[in-house]
């Protein structure tokens, strides 16, 4: 027997002096942290290790969170399940953090960094050494169309579309300055000057354009292939005998107008006259290839000077003979059609289907 135990009916002597109060009995110690058995304040907080039968419901989740003290329960106060704590979410956000700034520290170059630009070995377009090969650079286009396939549909003799071009000027000349000595084998010579109209309000580079004249009328495969002429640059009007005279699109309507509405050029007494709009855009029949279309626009009229008028496609897919007007097609049939009835000089081009292909000389299989 215990011996601090009563008899019957004796009270329970307590640590409280004459307080006949009973002492509250203590629970045994394996049922101390049992679940729902309330607490005492000076238990321990302790977690069960029992996991609740069934699975938790969407109303349960859901369910508001009662503290000690609210209803619901036969103690007085509604227990609820606690939410799960904040570092179950925060932990695994800092380790993808921790991760995230690890990554860059190593991906962030050192003090050594600012030499590498300089240092580095060539790796462009074409791989330098120690270098990955680049993509191969794409080839330039010889086009200054806007559309290089030239829409068949488009009639030939419409000005392509391209770059600008002076449309006005002052109407006067200046020479521009050069001389050459006497080319071709020919005993005939013929000096000429390479002019511009002053004023252009679209400037042009006129010692590339003069030098380009020049080039092309001391070419072999020019009119000097013939071995029966010989041309010398000049520069003063009084040697001339002939001017080459680059002008723009309204003095070319005024000086080369032959009832065609389409960009003309044109040789007069006074002299041939280049049309700027043809020089900066082309043909269509020529297809961007503008060192060919400039050769056939100088020999052209040059050939005028010469005494040579126009002249068909002779051979169905060959080249076109040069004094065929190409700047506005190199078709037979389309050349019909466009100037019959205008008055341009030369042979009746007929509408035999015959087609050649673009030509920019005189003679151009002579080397």
């Amino acid at each position: 027997m215990n011996p601090d135990a009563g008899g019957p009916g004796r009270p329970r002597p307590t640590s409280r002096g004459s307080d006949n109060r009973r002492p509250a009995r203590r629970r045994p110690s394996e049922k101390r942290y049992q679940r729902d058995s309330r607490r005492t304040t000076g238990e321990p907080l302790a977690a069960s290790w029992a996991p609740e039968a069934g699975a938790r419901d969407e109303d349960q989740a859901d369910s508001p969170r009662t503290v000690d003290g609210g209803e619901g329960s036969s103690s007085g106060r509604t227990r609820s399940r606690r939410a799960p704590s904040w570092r179950v979410y925060a932990l695994p956000v800092l380790l993808v953090l921790t991760i995230i700034v690890a990554v860059d520290v190593a991906r962030t170059p050192g003090e050594d960094a600012e030499h590498t630009a300089e240092e580095a070995p060539n790796s462009d377009a074409t791989g330098g050494a120690g270098g990955t090969p680049g993509t191969e650079p794409a080839e330039p286009s010889v086009s200054f169309d806007a559309n290089p396939s030239f829409d068949p549909d488009v009639i030939s003799a419409e000005l392509p579309n391209g770059g600008p071009f002076p449309t006005t000027g002052a109407g006067t000349y200046d020479i521009v300055p050069g001389r050459s000595e006497p080319v071709g084998e020919g005993d005939s010579l013929h000096r000429y000057t390479v002019e511009y109209e002053v004023g252009f309000d679209v400037p042009l580079d006129v010692e590339a354009y003069a030098n380009t004249v020049e080039a092309t009328l001391s070419d072999p495969r020019s009119w000097i292939g013939s071995e029966a002429i010989s041309v010398q640059r000049v520069d003063t009007v009084e040697e001339a005998d002939f001017r080459v005279i680059l002008i723009s699109q309204a003095h070319a309507k005024l000086k080369c107008g032959g009832g065609v509405d389409f960009e003309a050029s044109c040789r007069r007494p006074e002299g041939v006259f280049l049309n700027a709009a043809r020089w900066v855009r082309g043909g269509r029949a020529f297809e961007g290839a503008m060192a060919q279309y400039q050769a056939y626009l100088i020999n052209h009229e040059v050939g005028h000077y010469f005494g040579h008028g126009h002249v068909p496609c002779d051979i169905d897919g060959g080249l076109a003979p040069v004094m065929m007007q190409q700047s506005w097609s190199t078709s037979n049939d389309e050349l019909h059609e466009l100037i019959e009835g205008t008055g341009q000089g030369g042979q009746a081009i007929p509408a035999d289907g015959k087609v050649c292909k673009p030509n920019g000389w005189p003679h151009p299989t002579v080397e």
